[in-house]
């Protein structure tokens, strides 16, 4: 090992104090690894009995901040994490939480916008007072809270939006993809959110991948078109309250490759599912128009009855690979 030239080390179970300690690798690195040039690590640590500033004390040495290295140390006390930055930042975080204090790491001051440059999942919460930065390399962003400054986030890069707060509406939503979010391809809306839309609503033809776990718990227009809003979706995620309602989404969400429909346990009704016709491969090509129109039966399907009925379907390209499964069961219309 006297030649090597870079090393990255892990420890994700609770390592031992002794990890901790800058000297201790100093001396290691000088006597086995002279020709060390990156030195990469992240350490779990089980019980720390210093505080944060004695620990980061060893890291701040003539060793490891000379101009030949530049080996930055971090430590984060929540999550008992000692780790060498830019390279191991953290990629996540909640917008109330502060990514870096000034005594947890041996970075510079002037470079601790680094922290937040790494960040690229960001879970916005609240604002409890005006910050000096911005997050600009967002590409998933997870909504909390419905308010959001747009000036203290980049929504131009977001590819992934989870809408998790309730208090907010869809209208509000579609305006803000549209008028911030060009790359945004993927949305979950993770909440019984107000799905009644503006009737004279612009097509979101830049969603691909749409979840919707709680559309069947959610107050909505019946009448409004779902496909022309969400036009160009090839998969795509939701709950139903009836057959009816699987039939339509199947039938109008024509670019659709996948799709994953889970029914609603509040509408089943076991005694009336009982005279109810079976839910197979069969009938969806007998009660579907796309199903029945394709050529040779181009899809594939799979019926899940353990904790809630879903049906998976893939159409086309990705239905060949996997395998039907023609499983029965009953499903409310």
């Amino acid at each position: 090992m006297p030649h090597l030239q870079r090393l990255e080390l892990i420890v994700n179970c609770e390592g031992n104090n002794n990890l901790s300690h800058g000297d201790r690798w100093k001396i290691f690195v000088l006597e086995r690894l002279p020709l060390l040039k990156i030195f990469n690590f992240k350490f779990r640590l089980e019980n720390v009995y210093r505080d944060e500033q004695s620990m980061l004390d060893h890291f701040r040495s003539p060793f490891w901040l000379n101009e030949n290295r530049h080996w930055f140390v971090a430590y984060d006390h929540r999550r008992s994490l000692l780790f060498t930055v830019p390279y191991f930042a953290p990629h996540s975080t909640v917008y109330s939480e502060i990514p870096v204090m000034p005594h947890s790491t041996t970075l510079p001051i002037e470079q601790h916008a680094i922290f937040y440059n790494m960040i690229t999942e960001l879970t916005f919460d609240s604002v409890k007072e005006e910050p000096s930065y911005r997050y600009t390399q967002i590409e998933k962003l997870v909504l909390v809270s419905p308010k959001i400054n747009e000036g203290l986030i980049d929504l131009s890069r977001v590819q992934h939006l989870c809408v998790n707060s309730s208090s907010g509406s869809l209208d509000m939503i579609v305006q803000l993809i549209q008028h911030s979010m060009p790359r945004l391809n993927q949305l979950s809306i993770n909440c019984k959110l107000s799905l009644i839309c503006s009737a004279s609503i612009i097509p979101l033809e830049q969603i691909r991948i749409l979840h919707m776990p709680f559309f069947a718990y959610s107050s909505s227009d019946k009448n409004f078109d779902w496909s022309h809003l969400f036009s160009r979706v090839e998969r795509l995620s939701i709950t139903v309250n009836s057959r009816h309602e699987m039939v339509f989404f199947i039938d109008r969400f024509e670019n659709m490759s996948y799709g994953s429909f889970i029914v609603n346990n509040c509408c089943i009704n076991a005694r009336r599912n009982l005279r109810e016709p079976q839910v197979t491969r069969e009938w969806l090509v007998e009660n579907t128009y796309r199903l029945t129109k394709i050529d040779n039966n181009n899809f594939s399907c799979r019926f899940d009855d353990i904790n809630s009925f879903t049906v998976h379907l893939w159409i086309g390209e990705s239905s060949k690979q996997y395998t039907k499964v023609d499983h029965k069961s009953s499903m409310p219309s």
